[in-house]
């Protein structure tokens, strides 16, 4: 790690990780990973690559559900709203 992105992690709060990602990438990570996980399995015989290809899996379907619970919440939030909105209206 070079020194630039050590002292930008530690003193400004920078991620070095923390990079834009198109939104057609961005959406087709979880199932990029449960299928790189599938592949995993089925290609390679040693139980590494069954315990890591089972990690992709649970990775990409732990994503899938977090995003899946967190657009849930903002869609009651918006729905809130508005209804809020609308009672004050009145």
């Amino acid at each position: 790690m070079n020194w630039f992105f050590f002292s930008a992690t530690l003193f400004m709060g920078f991620n070095v990780l923390d990079f834009y990602k198109p939104m057609w990438l961005y959406e087709r990570l979880p199932y990029l990973y449960v299928a790189a996980g599938g592949v995993t399995i089925a290609t390679l015989e040693n139980a590494i690559s069954l315990f890591s290809g089972g990690l992709l899996i649970m990775a990409g379907v732990h994503v899938w559900k977090m995003r899946r619970t967190d657009r849930r919440k903002i869609k009651i939030a918006r729905q809130l709203r508005e209804c809020r909105r609308l009672n004050r209206s009145r």
